[in-house]
């Protein structure tokens, strides 16, 4: 059996970490033309996310209910 803490670390019944998906990812580049670069900080992320959920929000607000024909 394996168990999940939810926070994407995975552990056997004995309680150790049998597998972490993070590990070796972006550690082992060894291509000198692979560039990484911060293309958006989490706080400029969180805040497009908030203006579109809040343009959903009144999108769905806007739209009047049909009327149920029998």
């Amino acid at each position: 059996l394996f168990y999940e803490d939810g926070q994407e670390n995975v552990y056997n019944d004995l309680g150790i970490k049998v597998f972490d998906p993070m590990e070796d990812v972006l550690t082992q580049i060894t291509d000198p033309n692979v560039v990484l670069e911060t293309i958006a900080t989490q706080s400029s992320y969180l805040e497009a996310r908030k203006s579109i959920e809040e343009r959903n929000v009144k999108k769905s607000d806007d739209v009047e209910p049909k009327a149920v024909t029998k």
